[in-house]
């Protein structure tokens, strides 16, 4: 992410983004 983006987006809320992101990719992924 850009230092631009983090300026605008406080953390908590990027956290909360960057797990959502994460769940939602681990979802489309098959199980390893």
């Amino acid at each position: 992410m850009t230092v631009e983006t983090k300026e605008r987006i406080p953390s908590d809320k990027r956290c909360d983004m960057a797990i959502g992101l994460a769940k939602s990719i681990a979802g489309r992924l098959p199980s390893i």
